[in-house]
């Protein structure tokens, strides 16, 4: 947890540094889901086609090629062809990425479904988190439930992960 908040701190310092720290306007962020039919990242794969080893719940802000390539790799190391990494402007756009780590079954997601400034350089980014109840049926497989965004690269000071967690209801 502390390591988490430590590279999203470090992260946001560095993008600060990067663009030049003037003040920053207030209100929502425009997010372009990697993985969304409409989104031109269209080939983000899916939770299935991921394998991320070792790797716990986490968020994670990305605002470089080096960072964004490492991370790919990670995620697609076992795919047969290794698809290549959607093509991200880093000058113009940065990454937020979630996972929730190894979940049992499928019918668990995670969703990033807004981010927005509140002033100072302040953004803050919500999370859904949906797992099974108990009466809820899944295909007996590991999954690694993942969502990525771009936003626009803008003046960021700190960036704050909000996650909420649901369990859906399947009756009894």
């Amino acid at each position: 947890m502390a390591l988490r908040a430590l590279r999203t701190t470090i992260g946001a310092i560095l993008l600060c540094a990067a663009s030049g720290c003037s003040t920053s306007p207030s209100g929502p962020i425009t997010l372009v889901h990697l993985s969304s039919p409409s989104s031109k990242f269209f080939s983000f794969p899916s939770a299935f086609q991921f394998f991320l080893e070792n790797t716990p719940e986490e968020q994670l802000v990305i605002s470089d090629a080096a960072s964004w390539t490492d991370l790919w790799s990670r995620l697609v190391k076992r795919n047969s062809p290794v698809p290549d990494a959607p093509v991200i402007d880093f000058s113009q756009d940065i990454v937020l990425f979630t996972t929730m780590g190894p979940e049992p079954t499928s019918g668990y997601s995670t969703f990033i479904q807004s981010a927005s400034e509140n002033g100072g350089g302040r953004v803050v980014v919500e999370i859904a988190e949906i797992s099974l109840g108990t009466n809820c049926g899944g295909l007996d497989t590991i999954t690694y439930p993942v969502d990525a965004v771009t936003i626009p690269r803008r003046v960021v000071l700190h960036i704050e992960f909000h996650v909420t967690k649901t369990v859906r209801d399947c009756g009894s």
